[in-house]
């Protein structure tokens, strides 16, 4: 996300019982190319499951991204909000 310092995404997916994303959507678009990119970066990352029941379970997740140099030390950095 180098090329595009400043840009704002809204991201959701859903994550299935092994941590795997899937269905990696841009709720609010702005670059072809970044949107290709963070969904690409997306599907690379795994999570813990969610659990139910003490059971792994699918899960829905949607994040706020903001394209930009890495965070300095003691800024506020982006928080992942998770839904079952």
């Amino acid at each position: 996300m180098k090329a595009h310092p400043g840009a704002f995404l809204s991201v959701s997916f859903d994550i299935d019982e092994k941590g795997i994303p899937f269905n990696v959507q841009i709720d609010k678009p702005s670059d072809r190319k970044l949107d290709d990119e963070v969904i690409a970066m997306i599907r690379e990352w795994r999570f813990e499951a969610a659990l139910s029941g003490g059971f792994a379970v699918q899960s829905h997740a949607s994040i706020d991204l903001l394209a930009g140099p890495r965070p300095l030390e003691g800024q506020p950095r982006p928080v992942r909000r998770l839904q079952n």
